[in-house]
């Protein structure tokens, strides 16, 4: 497994394996997300888990800004 990472306007490096808890390490400190590569092709996103959770709750809030009417009716 490679993991390709750009921070910025820095070049495109990889990693092994190995480095795993280096990338997830280096993940967490910058806040920005890693793209693995499996086959020269994105495979999975590595993301700090307050970022999903955020845009977990972006969408959430989302959905029922935009379907308040429906949950009022549906409250009756």
């Amino acid at each position: 497994m490679r993991a390709a990472q750009s921070y910025g306007g820095l070049p495109t490096q990889t990693t092994e394996e190995p480095n795993f808890s280096k990338v997830t390490a280096e993940v967490n400190r910058t806040g920005r997300p890693v793209t693995v590569l499996k086959n020269n092709k994105p495979w999975v996103i590595i993301q700090p888990a307050s970022t999903a959770t955020d845009d977990a709750l972006d969408v959430a809030v989302d959905f029922m800004d935009e379907y308040t009417d429906v949950f009022s009716e549906l409250a009756k």
